[in-house]
């Protein structure tokens, strides 16, 4: 106990030097605001387990993983359908 104790105080005095303080006290007024907006809380909420079941199980179906599989041919798929001569063409049935 008394061990691990003296090992957090060292690594607290390594990091309360002048050369880190500065950059500590904007990273703690930074949590702090943060906290006083209310993202904390809500960085907290999803983290939470059920949310992070929630998400996996929707986000890790087999369509979404064959499409990251896919990702290059979307990509490309993607870049000819916002050429102007296809966006042209797409867009006069749409327009009639």
């Amino acid at each position: 106990m008394v061990e691990g104790q003296l090992e957090i105080e060292s690594k607290l005095l390594e990091v309360l030097t002048p050369e880190y303080l500065e950059s500590l006290i904007k990273f703690l007024k930074i949590i702090k605001r943060l906290d006083e907006l209310g993202i904390l809380d809500s960085l907290n909420n999803l983290l939470n387990n059920e949310v992070i079941e929630d998400l996996a199980k929707n986000l890790l179906t087999t369509n979404t993983i064959k499409l990251f599989n896919e990702y290059d041919k979307v990509l490309s798929i993607i870049a000819k359908l916002t050429e102007p001569s296809i966006r042209m063409v797409l867009r006069r049935p749409l327009t009639s």
